[in-house]
């Protein structure tokens, strides 16, 4: 499924619909090869869990240090108690946060598209711990801007 993705989202940068850099799954090995929910990151956070990958992200890009929360739910309130600022316009590198379902859902914002969805970067979409990559509305998303 991953490779049909990855097929898709290169279509998309050939006939110019898209441009954007997309980096490999990133996310470091030795969370990445243990079993899902084993072991903790640098933050606290369970491995191969979507919070835990953009807690990574977001220290590889602005060298930020994330504050342990293990909900991706609670992100956007955490962020404006610490005065990050978030909104609803999708940036690059920004965290996407889904409020929906019990923990709610992190992603991290590779691209904006022209049409107004975004290409996110994500472990864990559908509760396997797999890092993926998908095409979505921004419809019910908050996002941070680290």
């Amino acid at each position: 499924m991953a490779r049909l993705q990855y097929i898709i989202i290169l279509l998309f940068i050939l006939i110019g619909t898209y441009t954007f850099t997309i980096n490999r799954d990133d996310y470091p090995n030795e969370w990445r090869t243990a079993e899902q929910d084993t072991i903790l990151d640098n933050w606290g956070m369970a491995n191969r869990e979507c919070v835990s990958y953009t807690a990574w992200k977001v220290y590889k890009t602005f060298h930020y240090e994330p504050i342990q929360l293990e909900d991706a739910k609670y992100w956007p309130s955490v962020a404006k108690f610490y005065k990050i600022p978030t909104g609803t316009i999708p940036k690059v590198h920004s965290v996407a946060i889904s409020p929906l379902g019990r923990y709610g859902h992190s992603m991290w914002v590779e691209a904006v598209n022209r049409d107004g969805t975004i290409i996110v970067s994500q472990y864990n979409q559908k509760s396997d711990g797999k890092f993926s990559l998908s095409v979505r509305s921004t419809e019910g998303l908050t996002f941070i801007y680290f």
